[in-house]
């Protein structure tokens, strides 16, 4: 089915119907390249942001699939915060139990929000005026290290290049006997990305390992500081 297809037969449907969809846009984004860019222009990011309100499964494939098509996409991580994406995910984190386990929907969220933040100052500014950092450092304290991981990530992404930002969470870690963890605050500036070629096994072997994140022959891009630039044949 097309991605508007897809779209159009869980609007309304039933819960399980949902979360099936939900999963199927999940793994789009992460295995198949060439969904990357064609999901973040289609109406399945404003769908995505809907399902996040839907308590189970289905919340978690949809943060999931956020998650994905945020990384290493500037583009993908506008459009996400513009249909409302951050105050949602950040409700899913209000409303999770403690203490946030891994493969949950909350843990699904803060993978979401750390992708969103990255070379984005406007993402960045929109969690942190959300009240996201004593949210965030309430998780920590009571979470677990396998998830405690990507929450000091977060904190660390937040803090990047943004000063005041830092004194807020070193302050909040502080207040809470957290004031021993180190933040990385070091900003991911060049990234790049192999995509997705041809039909040799060998090539697709590569680009396996390096996550292609597009479709072409011999295609590549780098990412500096959130601006993309691509090249190939």
């Amino acid at each position: 089915l097309a991605v508007t297809q897809l779209v159009e037969v869980s609007r309304g449907g039933r819960p399980k119907l949902q979360e099936e969809v939900a999963r199927i846009l999940e793994r789009l984004a992460d295995e198949e390249g060439g969904y990357k860019a064609k999901l973040g222009e289609s109406s399945a990011v404003p769908l995505l942001v809907e399902f996040l309100s839907v308590d189970g499964p289905c919340c978690a494939h949809a943060a999931g699939a956020l998650a994905e098509l945020a990384m290493h996409s500037p583009v993908n991580r506008s459009t996400i915060a513009t249909a409302g994406a951050i105050p949602k995910l950040l409700e899913l984190l209000q409303r999770a139990d403690m203490p946030m386990m891994p493969g949950t929907p909350e843990a699904a969220a803060v993978r979401a929000l750390l992708h969103l933040s990255r070379n984005s100052a406007q993402n960045k500014a929109s969690i942190v005026e959300a009240d996201g950092i004593p949210l965030l450092v309430r998780h920590l304290e009571q979470g677990t290290p396998e998830t405690g991981f990507e929450v000091v990530e977060l904190l660390g992404s937040l803090a990047s290049n943004h000063p005041e930002h830092e004194e807020s969470i070193v302050q909040a870690l502080t207040a809470s006997d957290l004031g021993g963890i180190e933040l990385n605050t070091i900003e991911e500036p060049v990234t790049l990305h192999i995509y997705d070629v041809s039909g040799d096994a060998r090539v697709q072997l590569v680009n396996d390992i390096f996550r292609p994140v597009g479709s072409g022959a011999f295609h590549a891009g780098v990412e500096i500081y959130g601006q993309e630039w691509s090249f190939g044949a």
